[in-house]
This record gives C-alpha cells, structure tokens and sequence, in this order.
C-alpha cells in the first residue's frame, strides 16, 4: 500500500502550488531512506529517531516546483535512494504527525519561496499546533493551504 500526500497551496501573487509526497514507513534505522549522517547534516541536530518513524519522499513534480536543491530555504534533503525528502529530524511516528508536519512544510516552504527567506526556521515551533502555523501563514504573508488530500494506492 502506497500513501500519498498531496497539499495545495495558495499565495496571492501567483498560481497554487501543488505539493506531494509519498509516505514511507519504517520500524529501525537500517530500513531509513534518509540517512541520520545526511538528514543531521541538514538539521543541525544528533538525534536520529529510533522505533516506527514515517519519511516524505517528495513526488519529481514538487521538486521542480520548489527548484530543489536550490533555494537552500526549503528544507529537503536527498535520500540514499537518490530521491529528495522532507527534512524534519524529529521521530514522526503516525501518518497524522505526518500529514501534520507535510502540511506546515508545504505551506512554510511555498511563504519561504515567496518571501525570500526561511520562514519555516523562523516561524515553526514543535510545540505550535498544525492550525497555528497555518494561521501564522495566512496572516502575515497571506499564504493558504487551500486543499489536502490523502490518495491510498494498492
């Protein structure tokens, strides 16, 4: 089974934006995509999360859109299978903190493109609910996630 997630994204100047990954589940650190050496690297952090842990491998079409590897603003990293994913080197360990944390980096990554700067490093909080980001989004930068939708394939 294979789970998608898709995010719209809308932002006043320009067209929506459409954003999606495909969820990977793993149970031990030998089965990451992302290894901890390169997501850590990234994050600036020494904790490589043990246990069942989700990862977000971005779809190609979102990395073009979002021009990966450049701007450095949007935080992605490449996995050992030569695919870009969501950078976040926190233990996400449901597919509801998933589709939590893809839905912040989606619209924080789109207001990062717009504005020309990190507002994901600036803005997010682990401790700021889903809707409180996206609130903060909205109102300062007029930024929206317009729809979100979960597609499961066989």
């Amino acid at each position: 089974m294979k789970v998608k997630l898709t995010a719209i994204v809308t932002i006043p100047r320009c067209h929506p934006y459409e954003l999606t990954v495909t969820l990977h589940e793993s149970h031990t650190t030998n089965d990451r995509l992302v290894s901890g050496n390169a997501l850590y690297r990234h994050a600036r952090s020494d904790l490589y999360p043990d246990g069942t842990h989700f990862e977000m491998e971005l779809s190609n079409d979102t990395v073009s859109t979002l021009a990966i590897p450049k701007p450095s603003i949007i935080h992605a990293v490449l996995g050992e299978n030569g695919k870009y994913f969501v950078c976040y080197p926190n233990k996400i360990e449901t597919q509801g903190a998933a589709e939590d944390i893809f839905k912040i980096w989606a619209t924080g990554s789109v207001a990062s493109l717009d504005e020309e700067k990190d507002l994901l490093r600036q803005h997010f909080n682990p401790e700021i609910s889903t809707e409180g980001f996206l609130k903060i989004m909205k109102i300062r930068y007029g930024v929206t996630l317009a729809n979100f939708k979960i597609t499961v394939e066989e």
